[in-house]
C-alpha cells in the first residue's frame, strides 16, 4: 500500500469513528444518569480485573513455590550424586593403589611357578635326590611333585589335601597364624596355582578364604610319603621338632570324620 492510499484510509476511519460518537451521543443522550451508570461499570470492571489480578497472583506465587522446591530437591540430588561421586573416586583410588601389591603377588607366583617346573625338570638335586637322574624321570609325575618340591611347598600341599578331604573352605591368614611355616600367603598360594597348573589340583581364592576344589588321590599319597621323608632327612633337632609339630597342627586345624 502507498503513502495516498494510507492517507485515504486514515481519513475513511476517522470520519467513521466520528459517525459512530456521534451517533452513540444521540442515541444515549436522553438516558438520565448516563454518567453514573458510565462510572458503575468502569468501577465493576475494575473490580473484577483487580480479582483477576489476585488470583492470578496466588497461582503464580505458588508455581513459583513449587519451582523453587524443585530447584531445593534438585539441588539435593545433586548432593547425593557428588557424594556417591565422591565416595567411587575413593574406592576407585584404593583399587588402585592395590594394584602393584597384586601385581608383586603375580609375580611371586609366577616366580614360584617357575622354580618349582625347573626343580621338575633337573636332573639331579644336591639335598632331595632320592634316585638316579634316570630312575627320577620314569616317576609319575604327583611322586615327582611331592620328591621335588621345597619342605615349604610340600608343607602346604599337605595342608591343602587335608582341607579337600575335610570338605570345608579355611581362611589362610588364620592358618598361618596357627602353622607360622604357612603364614607365607603369596609364597603359598604361588606354589598352589604351579600345581593346579599340572590339573592335579585345583584352588579357588575368595580374599582370604580358600576352597580346595580337587586334589589328586595319587599325589596326595605322594606327599603324605614325601613330607615325612623330608622332615626326617632335617639333620638339626629343632626345626625337625617344628615341622613334626607343623603336621600335628595342620592335623587338629582339618579333622577328618
Amino acid at each position: 500500500m502507498d503513502r495516498a492510499s494510507k492517507i485515504h484510509v486514515t481519513y475513511v476511519l476517522g470520519i467513521a469513528a466520528a459517525i459512530i460518537v456521534g451517533l452513540i451521543t444521540v442515541e444515549w443522550a436522553s438516558i438520565p444518569d448516563l454518567a453514573a451508570l458510565l462510572s458503575f461499570a468502569l468501577t465493576l470492571a475494575s473490580l473484577l480485573l483487580a480479582i483477576l489480578a489476585i488470583g492470578y497472583a496466588l497461582y503464580s506465587n505458588t508455581s513459583l513455590g513449587r519451582v523453587f522446591a524443585r530447584m531445593v530437591e534438585s539441588s539435593d540430588t545433586l548432593k547425593s550424586v557428588s557424594a556417591s561421586l565422591t565416595e567411587q573416586a575413593a574406592v576407585l583410588a584404593a583399587r588402585v593403589d592395590s594394584l602393584p601389591p597384586l601385581l608383586a603377588d603375580v609375580v611371586r607366583s609366577n616366580e614360584a611357578t617357575h622354580a618349582l617346573m625347573k626343580g621338575w625338570t633337573e636332573k639331579g638335586t644336591s639335598g632331595e635326590a632320592e634316585a638316579s637322574p634316570s630312575a627320577t624321570t620314569s616317576k609319575p609325575l604327583p611322586v615327582v611333585i611331592a620328591s621335588k618340591g621345597s619342605m615349604l611347598g610340600t608343607l602346604g600341599l599337605y595342608a591343602a589335601s587335608r582341607a579337600f578331604r575335610a570338605g570345608t573352605g579355611f581362611d589362610v591368614v588364620a592358618l598361618g597364624q596357627v602353622v607360622p611355616e604357612l603364614a607365607d600367603v603369596s609364597y603359598y598360594y604361588g606354589y598352589l596355582i604351579a600345581v593346579s597348573s599340572t590339573g592335579l589340583t585345583s584352588v579357588k581364592a575368595n580374599g582370604d578364604i580358600w576352597t580346595i576344589r580337587a586334589f589328586d588321590e595319587e599325589l596326595r599319597k605322594a606327599v603324605e610319603d614325601a613330607l615325612q621323608r623330608k622332615i626326617k632327612r632335617v639333620e638339626k633337632e629343632e626345626p625337625r621338632k617344628a615341622f613334626e609339630e607343623a603336621v600335628v597342627k595342620i592335623d587338629q586345624y582339618f579333622p577328618i570324620a
